[in-house]
């Protein structure tokens, strides 16, 4: 959904279930968004209709963490051969097309497709993005604003729990069940939701910066534009000076 469509429909103020949404989840090979994915699911809805669902396995090219298997216990003989990120991106945003995306904890979910979109070369996709998370505890007191503590505490269906595709369920569910604290109806207009949630997110906003060199190193920027070896002269701690050929 490209930014003037966005700012459209937000002028428009639809009824919710007027809307297409996606929920989504990824898993990772850490905790930080500059891990590599491991998978991508989401679930595509409109209103409480469920019309489609995606789960995607990506193969990181390295191996993942056995902190991070004991959290989603994807391994790297499940990942092996599978999706490589940028292709998988691709395939998720045709699945999300001219919806609204939602995640909980959204900024991580963005800041791990903007790293991933940033070291293949590709511009992120416009898509607004809601986040569950900052919803929630604007909407309701909570001992703990965690995924899985939200599902149990609002009686939401059980499910597993740290795999994309039951965690894109969990967040279908869990913005609905919020949803039925603006509207008697479950409906709310998009204005009420924007309004608690505040301006929705967009992938751009997690794009990492790019290095600045010092201006006196503008010879080296020159020659990694130009993919062109360096000669380094360099003085060690011990030794003779000399110079370093760097391709």
């Amino acid at each position: 959904m490209r930014l003037q469509v966005w700012q459209d429909l937000v002028a428009r103020n639809p009824r919710i279930d007027q809307l297409d949404f996606v929920a989504f989840d990824t898993e990772t090979t850490g905790f930080g968004p500059v891990d590599r994915l491991v998978e991508i699911a989401g679930v595509r809805f409109r209103g409480r209709e469920v019309r489609d669902e995606i789960s995607l396995l990506v193969d990181p090219g390295t191996s993942i963490p056995p902190a991070a298997i004991r959290i989603h216990g994807i391994t790297d003989d499940m990942v092996r051969g599978e999706w490589k990120a940028p292709e998988a991106m691709r395939e998720f945003f045709r699945f999300a097309e001219g919806a609204v995306w939602i995640a909980h904890n959204a900024p991580f979910d963005a800041g791990v497709f903007a790293g991933e979109l940033y070291r293949a070369g590709v511009l992120p996709p416009e898509d607004p993005i809601l986040d569950t998370l900052r919803h929630a505890r604007r909407a309701m007191t909570a001992t703990s604003y965690s995924l899985e503590t939200l599902v149990h505490v609002l009686d939401l269906p059980a499910e597993a729990h740290h795999r994309a595709l039951p965690d894109s369920r969990h967040v279908y569910r869990l913005f609905g069940r919020l949803c039925d604290r603006l509207a008697e109806n479950g409906n709310p207009c998009l204005d009420q939701v924007l309004q608690l949630h505040g301006p929705a997110l967009t992938l751009g906003e997690y794009l990492p910066e790019s290095p600045q060199l010092p201006e006196e190193f503008a010879p080296l920027r020159e020659a990694a534009s130009l993919d062109a070896p360096v000669m380094i002269y360099y003085e060690p701690a011990e030794g003779m000076p000399g110079y370093r050929r760097v391709t």
